[in-house]
């Protein structure tokens, strides 16, 4: 834009100053041409506010444009230079009275901008379409109006059309209605900046932080939000050399990897949920604010999944974890749902890593402690103990746990009925699809107490759906359930399974409940009851290449797909198809060959055992050198599992065939 370009821009509007480039400030007042006492100081009060931005990494044309400015504005931009700190522009605020009227107007702009920025909850950056980006303060405040949704208004009570749309996915994102949002400026008489739906990461960040006291002037963020999850959006390298110019601590982003410190670049379609536990445990490293109760939840949320889906280290996750309870303990927070979530994630963590003893402990202090705030936390942290204890085979101590957890929760009472079912379905499940399935696996005789439980769960969760709404985690909740039935049939009546599956899969389908999921888990139960109708009958049926496996949609699924593999690879050795059995094993074992965690290390201890025993019985080399088997089995903890179960694993993966494992294995 030429400079007469710029004299007819600011002469329509001097509001428009604060969406003009540094380089066309500068160019304004290096000129030459006569400006009006007003539009000098709006240009230079502009400048002087971007000098407060960006301090020490103010470019040297803003700094050269103010020191031929007025004889005050000069003098204080060289006693500002040597630090550029923010704090010592309130050294001005003592000359205003010594002041020529020139530099009087020009920090009276100054200070409107300063202000704006100093009250501001965040700040949305726009770009113009030069491509240099600009910040446009705003606050948040709640309507008293009974208006629905999201108002955005500029200085001069100016709706912002062009934003209304995506301010749609914004209000569902922030679940309040009635809010206003108040830009610090007016719109743009030439060319409209504020496009897009790039405002939305900004004002949800600043919704769940404005009561927190995060600096506006430390972050930064650009992003879309549409149905709970972030969408990306342009103009990301000239919102990205602002970040830089404004020294923020956090430069947040959708769909780039920005190469600043403090810079987090999020994926496409990521869940507001996971975003606010990355961002929480952000502000905690750069000290934005300290810990509360409030923090702690929101990052626990997402280490939580983290810690589940392995996509943390587990030394990292307990060290913040510890962090989390040593500050609980001295603030007497150990009876409010922070300690429990935190102790939850200790559990896990130590689960995961192989150390029971010290999980165990941690589920006990749960059981223990009396959560008169937290009723529906402790029904849940109680509930993953059960499958924690289930999964290592402590049956007996499990099915304690989870017949006393059922019975807490049929006499509690809820705020909801959506509370109670879904406590209840979690419950019943675990019982039934956890403890008393592998009980009678193991030869205890409760099959039909286990189908029981199964089916009343499937009901539960059908209730769900029928009481209180068919959304897409309630049909979840009844995926999950209906196919754990057919887990059921892959293990006590496999020849039934055709039918159980068509059954299931149509009830999946009549409630639009299918998922990718689910759907995984129905291939990997066909190929159980295949795998068990040879293990316990010797009778290998059907067509096996119709047998097909469903690839990992993540690393934590690696585990489905290996046992898939497993089941198929033994049909195809049994049938005589060597070549087919080495690639179903060769590529389950490269599944978990990085996995820790003892329960995963022992399905690929089972992986290893099936293969060389078949490949060897055929009179064939072993697939896998025999002392991986025992490098593995020397990896597990030995307290991990029960003692009886852990030695028949024990005995078979040192050659001692007269027991099998494998027949009493769910996995």
């Amino acid at each position: 834009m030429t400079p007469r370009d710029l004299f007819k821009r600011l002469r329509a509007s001097l509001l428009d100053v604060g969406f003009f480039s540094d380089d066309a400030l500068v160019s304004l007042l290096q000129s030459g041409h006569a400006l009006s006492p007003e539009a000098q100081a709006a240009v230079e009060g502009e400048l002087l506010c971007r000098l407060w931005l960006y301090g020490k990494n103010t470019p040297k044309s803003v700094i050269d444009a103010l020191s031929n400015a007025g004889p005050v504005v000069s003098s204080a931009v060289k006693y500002l230079a040597p630090d550029f700190k923010r704090g010592s522009f309130h050294m001005m605020l003592t000359l205003c009275s010594l002041l020529a009227d020139s530099d009087k107007l020009t920090l009276q702009k100054f200070n409107a901008r300063k202000s704006a920025f100093e009250q501001a909850h965040g700040l949305i950056p726009v770009v113009d379409a030069a491509g240099e980006a600009s910040p446009v303060p705003f606050r948040l405040e709640q309507e008293s109006s009974s208006r629905d949704g999201i108002v955005i208004l500029d200085e001069a009570c100016q709706g912002v059309p062009s934003w209304e749309d995506c301010a749609e996915g914004l209000s569902a994102a922030i679940g309040n209605k009635g809010w206003r949002i108040n830009l610090s400026c007016v719109q743009p008489v030439s060319g409209n900046m504020l496009v897009g739906g790039s405002f939305a990461l900004p004002v949800w960040l600043a919704f769940h932080w404005m009561n927190r006291g995060v600096p506006a002037l430390s972050w930064l963020a650009s992003g879309a939000i549409a149905e709970g999850r972030l969408k990306p959006v342009e103009g990301l390298q000239a919102k990205r050399r602002l970040a830089e110019k404004l020294g923020v601590q956090l430069w947040l982003t959708v769909g780039s990897s920005p190469s600043i410190s403090g810079g987090l670049s999020f994926s496409g379609g990521t869940s507001l949920n996971e975003v606010r536990g990355i961002v929480e445990e952000a502000l905690e490293h750069h000290g934005l604010v300290p810990l509360s109760e409030a923090s702690i939840l929101a990052q626990a949320a997402s280490l939580e999944v983290h810690v589940e889906r392995k996509m943390v280290d587990y030394a990292t996750a307990r060290t913040r974890a510890e962090k989390w309870q040593q500050w609980l303990n001295e603030n007497g927070k150990k009876q409010r749902p922070a300690y429990l979530k935190t102790l939850v994630i200790l559990a896990a963590i130590d689960n995961h890593s192989g150390h029971a003893a010290r999980a165990d402990a941690y589920f006990r202090e749960i059981l223990g402690i009396n959560w008169r705030h937290s009723a529906l936390d402790r029904f849940q942290a109680i509930n993953q103990f059960v499958v924690s204890l289930s999964d290592r085979m402590m049956l007996e101590d499990a099915e304690q746990v989870g017949r006393k957890l059922v019975a807490e929760i049929e006499a509690a009472t809820f705020g909801s009925e959506e509370d109670y079912l879904l406590h209840k379905l979690g419950a019943i499940g675990a019982l039934g699809g956890e403890v008393l399935l592998f009980k009678a696996l193991r030869g205890s005789g409760c099959e039909q107490e286990a189908k029981a439980c199964l089916d009343e769960a499937a009901q539960t969760a059908l209730q769900l759906i029928h009481t209180c709404g068919s959304f897409d985690s309630h049909r979840y909740h009844y995926s999950k359930s209906a196919v754990r039935t057919v887990l059921w049939t892959a293990l006590f009546e496999p020849e039934q399974i055709e039918e159980a599956e068509k059954q299931v899969r149509s009830n999946l389908e009549a409630l639009a409940a299918e998922n990718p999921v689910s759907l995984a888990f129905l291939s990997r139960h066909r190929l159980l009851a295949a795998y068990r109708l040879w293990k316990l009958q010797g009778k290998v049926e059907g067509n096996l290449a119709s047998l097909s496996v469903v690839e990992p949609r993540n690393t934590s699924d690696n585990w489905l797909t290996a046992t898939s593999l497993k089941y198929r690879g033994a049909l195809f050795a049994a049938s005589g198809k060597f070549d087919e059995a080495e690639a179903d094993f060769k590529q389950a074992e490269e599944l978990l060959r990085e996995a820790d965690g003892p329960l995963i290390q022992l399905i690929y201890l089972s992986i290893l055992l099936q293969a060389n025993e078949l490949f060897v019985a055929a009179g064939r080399p072993t697939l896998f050198p025999q002392e991986l088997q025992l490098e593995v089995l020397a990896k597990i903890p030995a307290d991990t599992f029960d003692p009886s179960f852990w030695e028949e694993w024990t005995r078979r993966a040192q050659g001692d065939l007269t027991v099998d494992p494998q027949k009493t294995f769910p996995y």
